[in-house]
């Protein structure tokens, strides 16, 4: 599976990418939107980790591009408005942009890749294995 990290922050966004590699999957770096979204297109990445008033902004170019991107929110200044804005948004997650949250986010994604996979699976099977 494959991860678009957008930011500028590399003290922080280099380990979560890191963790992810380690994880298995792909990371595609992202300084910006525009970056973000033609990453998107070229890669058809599952996932996109940025901060969350990007993600609401881009919202429906994110979806346009690939209906089943799962968005989620890596927020400098996390706040329950904020959170409850960017769920409502279609983010599937919403985390404070800390090192002390990076297992977290990391950890999220796994979850998410896993059912991806087991639906994937489900699928290619023709339904549950009867």
């Amino acid at each position: 599976m494959k991860v678009i990290i957008v930011g500028r922050d590399k003290a922080l966004l280099e380990p979560l990418a890191a963790r992810l590699t380690e994880a298995g999957l792909m990371v595609i770096p992202a300084e910006n939107a525009g970056s973000a979204l033609a990453a998107l297109k070229k890669s058809h990445a599952q996932f996109v980790v940025a901060d969350p008033g990007l993600l609401i902004e881009q919202n429906q170019e994110f979806l346009k591009r690939s209906p089943l991107v799962r968005l989620i929110g890596f927020a400098a200044h996390p706040s329950i408005p904020g959170m409850i804005e960017a769920l409502t948004a279609g983010l599937i997650d919403y985390f404070p942009r800390t090192t002390g949250h990076l297992e977290a986010v990391t950890e999220a994604i796994l979850n998410e890749s896993r059912r991806l996979a087991r639906w994937r699976n489900l699928l290619l099977t023709d339904g549950l294995g009867e």
